[in-house]
This record gives structure tokens, sequence and C-alpha cells, in this order.
């Protein structure tokens, strides 16, 4: 039967995460606290299939609900993550989902409901009719040791990794507030460099305060007391995924990005983890692609499942990112030429309607 779980129910959904085998960091109760400090507009729950028998969890699909006057109400699974999708372990539990999805909008009157970041293994089905987005997926299937890992990987990243320690670039592990500003920070000025909406105020703050510190692992790249790059990961189940970057020009040019990603790696492996995602990526970040292919990663491209598939009006607006179309165009303008207090509004205002 299926149940909108209470917030009592939430141990019981966090331990149905951490033994799923597809489970990960965007489905655990906290990315929802995480997400409703950050961006209160959202407001979450999940929708869940529960065993007729035992009444125990079987399959389930985070729900957030947007609130904004310009694109109305909608329902999406899930915002700022990287993959997503229903937690299922059968066809027939999937098929259960997806026929009561009109009871979801109805319930939160919304007119759509859209699912992102569909892997291939889950919309192989016909029962899932999912429209191929413009992000690619790169990850690893972590070997044995690192040893083994390393001769899969091209001789530019090695050297890039060897370089990065014989220029005094050392990496610490461990999250603080200097640390997470100077993140924000560089993370910050990439994305207006590619054009692209700065996350809200107190973003990676609220992620590492809101999630177990077991799920959270933060590496820095320290040269002679600066710190150059960030990397922040999300660890549960079988997945490590190198979720947020960021690193000064001066830290690039020394390999930082290379030697935090091996260590990520390094950690990874010796932790037995599964898999190692390094992200989305583009269709159109030529460069972004090369560096992730380099790491001898695989490559999928991620889906969405809209629902009901028939767009409404204001659709659109939506989809500024796929493709270069004149609002595309613009808004990528306008991302990297606004000062930077602007950009910081802005990518509010973006992210309070587009979610």
């Amino acid at each position: 039967m299926l149940d909108w779980l209470s917030d009592r129910d939430l141990f019981e959904w966090d331990d149905f995460v951490r033994s799923h085998p597809e489970g990960m960091a965007y489905y655990l109760s906290g990315w929802r606290a995480f997400l409703e400090e950050v961006c209160p507009h959202l407001k979450g729950g999940w929708l869940v299939l529960r065993d007729a028998d035992s009444g125990g969890i079987r399959a389930g699909l985070p729900v957030y609900q947007a609130t904004s006057l310009m694109l109305q109400n909608r329902l999406i699974s899930s915002p700022f993550a990287t993959l997503g999708g229903p937690l299922v372990t059968s066809e027939a539990d999937l098929a259960h989902l997806l026929r009561d999805l009109p009871e979801a909008l109805a319930k939160h009157a919304c007119r759509r409901l859209e699912i992102r970041g569909l892997r291939p293994s889950l919309v192989r089905s016909e029962r899932i009719p999912a429209s191929e987005t413009p992000f690619l997926h790169h990850y690893v299937d972590l070997p044995g040791n690192s040893v083994e890992l390393r001769s899969r990987i091209s001789k530019g990243v090695r050297r890039c990794i060897q370089k990065a320690g014989k220029e005094g670039v050392e990496i610490h592990t461990g999250v603080s507030e200097e640390v997470l500003a100077a993140l924000a920070t560089m993370h910050a000025r990439t994305r207006r460099r590619l054009g692209l909406p700065v996350y809200p105020k107190g973003f990676f703050s609220a992620l590492t305060r809101h999630l177990p510190d077991s799920a959270v692992t933060v590496h820095s790249a320290v040269r002679q007391g600066e710190i150059l790059g960030v990397l922040l990961s999300l660890d549960l189940g079988d997945w490590v995924i190198a979720e947020h970057i960021g690193s000064t020009e001066g830290g690039k040019a020394l390999g930082v990005n290379h030697a935090l990603f091996w260590k990520d790696l390094e950690r990874a492996i010796g932790s037995g983890y599964r898999h190692y995602s390094f992200g989305r990526t583009a269709h159109d970040n030529a460069g972004l692609i090369q560096f992730k292919r380099a790491w001898g990663s695989k490559e999928e491209t991620l889906s969405n499942l809209v629902f009901p598939p028939v767009p409404y009006p204001g659709d659109k607006a939506v989809t500024i990112r796929s493709g270069p179309g004149i609002v595309h165009r613009l808004t990528r303008w306008g991302f990297r030429t606004l000062p930077e207090p602007l950009a910081r509004l802005a990518g509010g205002i973006f992210y309070k309607h587009w979610a």
C-alpha cells in the first residue's frame, strides 16, 4: 500500500535508504533538512510503498514541493542532486509507485512532478517514459586497490598528481568554517565564469550540518598555509559522489584538482566503496568531459521523467539549460557579468523559481 511518510517515521526511512543498493545521501532525511534551510520555498516528503504483510518500506520516492508564483507549484525529486529516482527492488514496485503519481499531484495541488537524474539502469523499462537530459554522468567502478586504479588513469592525470606533490601541496581531510568558506568562494567564482547561478548563501555549511558526519567528506589542498582547493564528497552505501569542488587559478596550475580527486579515490577504495562518481556534466562542456574521461570513467546519459508528460504553459522558460537558444545565452551572459553581490541575489531568485 502507498503511504506518505510522517516525521515520526524518519528513522525507518533512513534505515531503508542505508540498506538499499542504490541508497545515496540525497535520499536521507538530513537532505530534506538541508534543502529546507537554504531554500525555504521547498517542502519535502516521501511517497513510500509498504509491504502488505509486514508494513515495512519496500520502495520510496523523495518528493519536494516547489512554490513559485512564476511557474506555479510543482513537485520535484530531488533538487540539487546529481542522481535521483525512486528506490525500488522490482519493476512491479516501480510500476506501483508511478501508477499513483496522480495521487501525489492531487495531494499537493500541483500540476506536474519532475523526477530528475535517472540512470539508464532505471529507465530501461518501457514503464518509464523518461526523456534524456543534456547531462552525462561519469563514474568509476572501484578496484580492490589504488595501484590497479592508477594503471587505468591517463599519464596526464598521473603527472598532475605528481606535480602537486612536488610543489608542496598537502591534502588535509576535515571540515571547518574556514574550509567551507573557501569552498563557497571558489565554487561561486567557477559558476560565475561558466555563466551558472551561484548557490544560496550558507549552502555548504548547511549541508555539512544536516547530513551525518559519516555521509560527508571534505578534503582541502593547502600550500604554505593557503587553501588552494576544496573537494566535498557524499558517502553512502556503495557510492562516493564527488559533489562539489572549487579551486583557485593558481591551484589548478599546480594540479590541486587532480590531487584532491586522487586522495578521495584512495580513501574510497580503502573504505570498501564500490563506485566513485565524478558527478554530472553538461554535454557541451567538452573540457570537463575530457577531464573525467582521463580517470578511466564510464559514461552514461541521465534522464528525467516529467508527469504528466504533456507540457503546460511556462515549460519553455524552464528549460534554459537544454540548448543554445536566446534565453539560454542571455541567462548565461547575465550570470557571468553581474557583480558578485548581485550574482548571489540573482542565484537566489533563480533557485527559488527553478529549484
